[in-house]
């Protein structure tokens, strides 16, 4: 079995070898699942970060000396008065993210795929199960597992996106 994701940890393909019974139990498919898109999501993630930091050119610098002459009081107080303006803006519009986080991740959403195969279990913006039914699956091809597994990870992605 295996499952590969884009830049974005979208799931693009899946796919189940012809012998996978051989392999594995239909009742830890889902399992299996969630732990190969986790797997693929960290590596995703790993390689993008990876990639941003090799284009983006920064590398350790050395701090400057100061070639500058002091500030007078008044101009320091008010650049110190507008920082401070500025991080209690920021702090305002982190709390209202945060606030927004926290409620879409008390949603919890359940998405079946279309052969009913398996389910994906959603909290707020995150893909955190997938459960198989062991009977449906047993009598499951390889190309009809993966096809039903890609359908039940776009829907999911695709109910993420909504919320």
């Amino acid at each position: 079995m295996y499952l590969a994701v884009d830049g974005h940890g979208r799931v693009i393909d899946v796919g189940f070898s012809t012998h996978w019974q051989q392999r594995l139990k239909p009742s830890d498919v889902g399992a299996a699942l969630y732990e190969a898109y986790l797997g693929a999501v960290q590596k995703a993630q790993a390689a993008t970060a990876i990639a941003a930091l090799h284009s983006s050119g920064h590398e350790a610098q050395e701090p400057q000396p100061r070639t500058h002459e002091p500030e007078d009081n008044d101009r320091w107080i008010q650049r110190v008065w507008k920082e401070l303006d500025q991080i209690e803006a920021d702090r305002r519009r982190y709390a209202e993210a945060d606030a927004r986080t926290r409620a879409a991740q008390e949603r919890q959403m359940l998405v079946t795929s279309p052969f009913g195969y398996l389910k994906v279990h959603l909290q707020g913006r995150h893909i955190v199960g997938v459960e198989a039914d062991a009977r449906r699956i047993t009598e499951a091809s390889a190309n009809g597992l993966a096809d039903d597994a890609r359908a039940a990870f776009r829907a999911a992605q695709e109910a993420d996106d909504g919320q």
